[in-house]
């Protein structure tokens, strides 16, 4: 970084101008609390990151696909992957899809899959393992407080919340 630009301490209280120019809150959640709010262009989903740290690992799924939502506690960071892994290159053979698990008796990368027993990090990497180089195909996905994903994508689901099938009436 330059010299010119410093850190500075964030405020502890929020803006009044900042909560002045918001949209009417979306009352399913706090509108603070922080989200992994996941879209693949059809159907958005936010994921409270307090239920994402406890879980460790959330199969889930987005647009009647499979997702994974990962959690990395030493950096306070959730990611999300469709669980299809591809190698480095083309040449180096198909797309995969795995069956991944969260396992805790590492050393802090802890998702393997059952086919390999290659073991991936939050980037979606494989660092171990036979599918070493390969890379789980990210989802786009931001941490961001629940007023302003629900502001962005007002028809979002929150994860563990179920959808009528059909409208009430």
């Amino acid at each position: 970084m330059f010299d010119k630009y410093k850190p500075v301490e964030l405020p502890k209280e929020v803006n009044e101008d900042s909560k002045k120019s918001r949209v009417a809150a979306d009352t399913r959640l706090p509108a603070d609390q922080r989200v992994l709010g996941v879209s693949d262009g059809k159907e958005a989903k936010a994921y409270p990151l307090d239920a994402v740290a406890k879980a460790g690992l959330i199969e889930d799924q987005i647009d009647s696909r499979p997702c994974v939502i990962l959690w990395e506690a030493a950096t306070g960071t959730a990611a999300a992957y469709r669980p299809v892994a591809a190698p480095p290159k083309k040449e180096d053979g198909d797309p995969k899809t795995l069956p991944l698990y969260r396992d805790d008796k590492t050393d802090g990368k802890p998702l393997t899959d059952k086919e390999t027993s290659s073991r991936w990090d939050a980037a979606g990497r494989a660092y171990e393992g036979k599918l070493k180089g390969w890379t789980l195909t990210w989802m786009d996905g931001t941490q961001v407080k629940w007023f302003a994903w629900a502001a962005e994508y007002p028809e979002t689901t929150l994860f563990g919340e179920r959808r009528a099938l059909c409208p009430p009436g």
